[in-house]
């Protein structure tokens, strides 16, 4: 099992990440991870929780470059 976290994100920013990630897994054929969102402030948090730690991996990567044009900081 492997997770990744996109923390301090705005609402628009969230949703954004969603669509990407969602793509990104149609695009790889990767299984759907479980997504667990959390409010903290005004930000959201996002946990994907993969079964895979390389289907984690390849999202992983791929979400970089998203998030630093935004300066979402992926864990």
């Amino acid at each position: 099992m492997s997770a990744i976290m996109m923390a301090e994100l705005s609402a628009s920013d969230a949703e954004n990440a969603l669509v990407q990630i969602w793509l990104l897994l149609e695009k790889h054929e990767i299984a759907s991870p479980e997504v667990v969102v959390v409010p903290i402030s005004d930000h959201l948090r996002i946990r994907l929780i993969s079964a895979s730690r390389s289907d984690a991996e390849v999202v992983r990567v791929k979400l970089r470059d998203w998030a630093r044009q935004r300066e979402a900081p992926i864990h």
